[in-house]
């Protein structure tokens, strides 16, 4: 049996040495030749390099204020391993070995701290994950439920059926027959979305932080909704009851048609044909809109251009910003993913760049991106995007 006492140096303190990187080759030329003079000598320094290696992964996987115990436990554990080598230990060697992984711990630390200062930041932020089908369904008698979270629910309202879905909700059925119109309200929050099929089949598109109030049959004559935000329809066709779309004392009259509305504060409220035709009006200013067209209603007056793929892209599940400013980008993600956003430096607002990333993707996916620039400073602290 061979005791540490009996070789001329501290040998766990030299497999330490060298491998931290920090031995001299007089160092490593004298641990190599005491490792190949036994069997027992290779086992033992293999058992230090496993624990070298649980020393190593705890540093990357565990927060500093719970490393001095994760370390004793590896430690701990090692020492009862050893009871039972062939090697014996004395006490005083194994408080040698956890002084030393000590200093090994903070020399890795500081070294890795240093090289990946930027990979540690993104490890300590928090998991941000993009927006969810949810919203809030108001009745006419003002009971409200959330919907999005929960499985197939069917609900009465005023003899209509309302399918709650997860991801929908169908309105179905036929209308007591009251005279009375009656009118339910979807919201859907920062953070979310929503689908919504009306009663006479036009298919409602709802993006975060936006709001239709719609009856839950449309009268004879005309089909008429309230919305605000960002919302895309898909008109059922019914040349007898024209549709017609209010947003802030806007209107949009179709009779079948695929169109977004968009009006968000500080934004110019905005509209984009795909196909159809519509007619939008402010007070007696009206104009037509062919397809591929956006109107933006700029100082009281319409203006009237070709719309990119960017206004619609949300639909189909990715944003598609082309040459958009940041601050656009940001209101954008803000709204996707319920954060806020801070520029220290106001001049980065103005800059502008172009990427199609999916809705799916999480924020430190997206920051990634913006970080790839090299021109920005993305920070994330709780719920909140600092930008430098």
């Amino acid at each position: 049996m061979i005791f540490m006492e009996d070789i001329g140096f501290d040998i766990d303190e030299r497999i330490l040495r060298v491998l931290n990187g920090v031995a001299s080759s007089r160092e490593k030329a004298s641990l190599d030749e005491w490792f190949q003079s036994s069997v027992e000598h290779e086992d033992y320094y293999r058992e230090r390099v496993r624990d070298f290696q649980r020393i190593k992964m705890l540093v990357n996987i565990t927060r500093a204020e719970d490393m001095k115990q994760q370390v004793c436990k590896t430690l701990n554990k090692a020492v009862r391993k050893q009871t039972k080598a062939k090697i014996r230990m004395s006490r005083r060697g194994w408080y040698k070995i956890a002084g030393m992984a000590a200093i090994l711990i903070v020399g890795f630390m500081v070294r890795f701290h240093d090289k990946n200062t930027s990979h540690d930041h993104l490890l300590k932020q928090p998991i941000i994950y993009p927006g969810k089908s949810v919203a809030t369904i108001t009745l006419a008698n003002g009971e409200e439920l959330e919907v999005g979270n929960r499985g197939l629910n069917v609900r009465e309202e005023n003899g209509m059926f309302l399918k709650l879905d997860s991801t929908v909700i169908t309105y179905s059925g036929k209308q007591a027959d009251s005279g009375k119109v009656v009118y339910n309200t979807l919201t859907v929050p920062a953070g979310g979305e929503y689908r919504l099929v009306l009663s006479d089949g036009t298919k409602v598109w709802m993006n975060a932080e936006s709001v239709v109030r719609f009856p839950v049959v449309f009268p004879t004559g005309e089909r008429r909704v309230a919305c605000d935000g960002e919302v895309f329809f898909d008109v059922a066709r019914d040349s007898l009851r024209p549709f017609r779309v209010e947003t802030a004392g806007n209107v949009v009259k179709v009779l079948g048609t695929r169109f977004d509305i968009r009006h968000y504060e500080d934004e110019p409220y905005s509209a984009v044909l795909l196909s159809g035709s519509i007619r939008l009006s402010r007070g007696n200013h009206e104009i037509l809109l062919k397809p591929g067209e956006q109107a933006q209603l700029m100082e009281e007056r319409w203006v009237v251009g070709k719309a990119g793929a960017s206004a619609t892209s949300w639909i189909d599940g990715y944003f598609l910003f082309d040459n958009r400013s940041l601050e656009y980008i940001m209101r954008e993600l803000a709204r996707w993913y319920d954060i806020e956003v801070f520029f220290v430096d106001s001049d980065k607002q103005n800059e502008y760049y172009s990427f199609e990333i999916e809705r799916s993707s999480s924020l430190k996916q997206v920051m990634n991106i913006l970080e790839k620039t090299r021109t920005l400073d993305v920070e994330l602290k709780g719920r909140t995007v600092i930008i430098r």
